[in-house]
This record gives C-alpha cells, structure tokens and sequence, in this order.
C-alpha cells in the first residue's frame, strides 16, 4: 500500500496499519494495548486506526528505533509532545481571541505591547524602571 492510499480512506485495519507504518501487526497491537496509540474504532476483534493514529505510530516508531527509546521513554515523550500540541493549540486560540477582540473594539493591540516601553514601578526618580 502507498502512503496515497492511506490519506484517502478515514481508518484501517490494525494489519494494514501496521503495515503502512512499517511495523509487525504484534508491536501495533502492544502499543495499543499499552494505551500509547488508541484506535479510532473497534468493531468486535478489529481495530481501526485512522490518520491521527497512523501519525502516532509513526512517531512511536521513530522515537523506538531512530532515537533507541524504550517504552517509558517513547510514554514520556509522547506525554511531552501532546503537551506541547495542547499548549500551542490554546496559544493560537488566544491568539485570534484577542486579535478578534481588539477588532471588536477598534484597537490594534500595539500601545503597550513593545517591550521596550514597559515600564514596572521601581526607585528610579520617576518612580518606574523602563525595559
């Protein structure tokens, strides 16, 4: 199968999984058991992966035998890197919820921003430290 197949149906089998990631059907089967990757759907004794799953794999598969991991390392990893994903989703929300918000009232979000003009309240003769 092609990695072009794979982007064009919505989940797999747990033998064709294995398969496009370049994994025995056993490791894919133990991941999942171990609950580092989840199939999308199982239907009686078939799992099915779909592309989020694939990537996962494949990252699973990379952090074992490109970086040597074993399976507490590949755990940790992934916790880290689901975080990361999780911070930068809510950062890129925040992001457009403020941009939307000084649309909404007509700022440009620049007046204070620069930090080169924050100023914190210190002992200098005015009374404020300027960065």
């Amino acid at each position: 199968m092609t990695g072009s197949l794979s982007q064009s149906v919505s989940a797999v089998t747990l033998d064709i999984a294995a398969r496009l990631v370049h994994m025995p059907p056993q490791r894919v089967r133990r991941y999942a058991s171990l609950g580092l990757v989840e199939p999308r759907r199982v239907e009686g004794d078939r799992w099915w992966f779909g592309q989020e799953e694939l990537a996962r794999l494949r990252k699973i598969r990379r952090l074992q035998d490109d970086l040597g991991l074993n399976l507490a390392g590949i755990e940790v990893a992934l916790h880290l890197t689901d975080r990361i994903e999780q911070l930068s989703r809510r950062s890129e929300h925040d992001v457009r919820a403020n941009e939307e918000h000084q649309h909404q009232n007509g700022t440009n979000g620049t007046k204070g921003t620069n930090p080169a003009e924050t100023q914190v309240q210190g002992g200098t003769a005015n009374g404020y430290f300027t960065f």
